[in-house]
């Protein structure tokens, strides 16, 4: 498919790519590799809110560029599923049911690993906290262990209908998604409060113990700088076990919205990279410029000196031929000295015949090459 760049620029500034992006049956990460490579300028992070809000907005000029049309490849950047049409069932489950614990039931394994070290973890402040590589990032009460270890089976048992794969991370497993890791998290929910023991005199800078309160209420939290949802909880009127496909399909806009970002990141920097290369080589090609027209003076005055004192010693030799008589030894000696530095080699010829057989040029000379004088 083409599309002149002017329209293809004049869309852009009127929808958002993601949107735009649907109705070219593509992805808005191929339509931004499109508009990049095309030269066409994309709305910056916040543009849309700020319109939204009537915030002053600027729409910089579409640059000059030898392209007049923009190709858009479907078959390469088209969408997994088009959104005009419903995933199979079999693709994503319309609800993700939590197993109740059974003999039968067997936990998925990072689920069944995961509950392993909660039950065997060390309390800190009543609570249990895991945080390693190859487990899920959790953070829960004692009694709370099952339920949790229940609705991470879940989570890990439907990520493949979501084209999700959990990976050891950095720190923690995380969800990866077309090359793009989200971070997640599980805590239950507390309150805490201060109960002074009875019958204790507290001091001024004594405070009484703290107490947890644990609700029995879980929350599924995102990491990220992203637009979007990131949290899903147990609340009054839904529970975090309903909410579960919604929580999936939020992890897979993150990951598609972390992943833009990343590519608009590493974009930025390989323009600042390529701009502080071209600056550097400007700096270099000016310094280098600067080197050789000193040195190129620095041979003019050599050959204006050699002149003036070939000039001036013979002067004094005519002058003192008119002297009667020897002149001393030490005046002879003195003369001679002279006269050698006078005919001494001519900078001019010197560069002439680097000139005739090349220059050399080196890191320390530049391309003046080695100075004469």
């Amino acid at each position: 498919m083409e599309v002149s760049r002017e329209e293809l620029y004049r869309r852009v500034w009127e929808l958002p790519v993601v949107t735009l992006a649907q109705e070219f049956d593509i992805s808005d990460v191929g339509l931004s590799k499109a508009c990049r490579a095309s030269g066409i300028p994309l709305p910056p992070r916040g543009y849309w809110m700020k319109l939204q809000h009537g915030k002053t907005v600027t729409k910089p000029a579409l640059p000059p560029s030898t392209f007049t049309t923009v190709v858009i490849d479907a078959p390469r950047h088209r969408l997994p599923v088009p959104p005009n049409r419903k995933r199979p069932a079999s693709a994503e489950p319309q609800k993700i049911v939590l197993e109740a614990p059974s003999p039968s039931h067997q936990l998925a394994p990072f689920a069944k690993a995961t509950k392993q070290q909660l039950l065997s973890g060390k309390l800190t402040y009543e609570l249990v906290h895991l945080h390693k590589t190859d487990l899920f990032d959790c953070q829960v009460s004692r009694g709370a262990i099952e339920e949790a270890c229940q609705l991470l089976d879940a989570v890990e048992k439907a990520a493949p209908a979501y084209a999700l794969t959990l990976v050891p991370g950095e720190k923690t497993l995380e969800f990866l998604h077309d090359g793009q890791a989200v971070v997640f998290r599980l805590s239950e929910q507390f309150t805490t409060s201060q109960e002074p023991v009875p019958g204790k005199q507290y001091a001024s800078w004594e405070r009484p113990p703290l107490v947890y309160h644990f609700t029995g209420k879980f929350k599924l939290e995102l990491s990220g700088y992203f637009e979007g949802r990131k949290k899903w909880s147990d609340g009054k009127r839904q529970r975090l076990a309903d909410v579960l496909v919604d929580f999936m399909e939020g992890v897979v806009l993150a990951a598609k919205a972390l992943k833009q970002r990343r590519l608009e990141i590493e974009d930025r920097d390989r323009q600042w990279r390529e701009e502080a290369e071209r600056r550097a080589e400007r700096e270099r090609r000016e310094k280098d410029l600067l080197d050789f027209r000193n040195k190129l003076l620095s041979e003019i005055q050599a050959q204006q000196q050699r002149a003036e004192l070939k000039e001036y010693v013979e002067s004094l030799q005519r002058e003192l031929s008119t002297f009667v008589g020897p002149l001393p030894e030490s005046t002879r000696q003195w003369l001679a000295t002279a006269e050698l530095w006078a005919h001494a080699t001519d900078p001019v010829l010197q560069r002439v015949r680097r000139l005739a057989s090349g220059i050399k040029m080196d890191y320390y000379s530049g391309s003046f090459g080695l100075p004469v004088a």
